[in-house]
């Protein structure tokens, strides 16, 4: 038997990136343009792909998965079921131009979920309003064969960030200690040797145990790099069209020039409330370039000449490609 795939219900976007690497500010600046939803985020659904990359779930159950969380994300979210309300979480409907609208939805006794008529006109509502869904995906391009397959005609911006910065963030958030021990990580881990692997140095674990954090941290940094750059050489000349990259010192000194191509992508228009997270965002906001050599001055502390070595390589190739 096969699977019987839901229907795309509306446009799907989503935010591709590395944990770190900014996507919370371009997701925030898609919340202020008109017809978007929420920021959405779900560690559950972002399994499904991780699980597939590692060959313990095949193609048509990936995208099985896939369709039907994200598909009943949409539909939730527009009757008001699994509402975040939390005021300081950037998911939140208070973070939104018009918090009321989701306040109706959950009110709407004609939109409910129920076993006739109420479902049926709260799906044609939401293919009629054309509504605008995005999410967050946090491991750069290491899945994007799997999430076009699964979204056909799906939009993904990628946000790609200096290696250095993105090293130095990890490194200050504790990414190479006994972080992936934590309750709350998200990121699916494995025990190799009486250690917590975490998914990104699967391949190469017994590499990873004998490695100092820093070095950990910039060798998880390339081999994301690595991956993503095979997963984006495989992809289609029409999937590479649907992927936009966003280079984000660009985004945050000259946010405009991306708003404007993504309205132009999605069929939308800006609203006064951009103008609000522009605030709040500090955009636009020059690049210190001095704060780099201040990073890399604290990197060098701790990091191995091997791992010093890669990570150079890594920023030559990713300020030629940037160029």
């Amino acid at each position: 038997m096969d699977y019987i795939n839901k229907k795309e219900l509306t446009q799907v976007v989503f935010v591709a990136g590395a944990t770190r690497s900014g996507k919370i500010i371009l997701s925030r600046i898609l919340v202020g343009l008109d017809n978007t939803e929420n920021i959405r985020y779900d560690p559950l659904t972002e399994q499904f792909p991780c699980l597939h990359r590692l060959k313990k779930i095949d193609d048509d159950t990936c995208k099985f998965l896939l369709n039907y969380s994200i598909y009943h994300m949409i539909y939730d979210n527009y009757i008001g079921r699994n509402t975040n309300f939390r005021p300081n979480d950037f998911t939140s409907i208070w973070n939104t131009p018009n918090p009321q609208k989701f306040f109706n939805r959950l009110l709407d006794t004609k939109s409910g979920y129920g076993d006739g008529i109420q479902g049926d006109n709260a799906i044609k509502s939401i293919i009629e309003s054309k509504l605008i869904f995005h999410m967050m995906l946090h491991s750069q391009l290491m899945h994007i064969n799997i999430m076009f397959k699964s979204f056909p005609n799906a939009i993904i911006y990628y946000l790609k960030k200096n290696p250095l910065d993105l090293v130095y963030s990890w490194h200050k958030k504790n990414y190479g200690k006994l972080f992936y021990d934590n309750p709350r990580v998200a990121v699916m881990t494995f025990k190799h040797k009486n250690h917590t692997i975490p998914y990104y140095a699967v391949g190469w674990e017994d590499l990873f145990i004998t490695l100092n954090d820093t070095d950990k941290i910039i060798y998880m940094v390339n081999h994301m790099n690595k991956v993503s750059e095979i997963e984006y050489d495989d992809l289609s000349d029409n999937y590479k069209t649907r992927l936009k990259h966003v280079y984000f010192d660009n985004l945050v000194e000259e946010p405009e020039l991306y708003v404007n191509q993504i309205c132009k992508d999605l069929n939308t228009k800006k609203t006064s409330y951009l103008n609000k997270i522009y605030e709040e965002e500090n955009l636009p906001r020059k690049i210190d370039l001095k704060q780099r050599e201040i990073k890399l001055i604290e990197i060098k502390k701790t990091a191995s000449k091997e791992g010093l070595a890669l990570l150079d390589k890594m920023v030559e190739k990713f300020e030629s490609n940037s160029k």
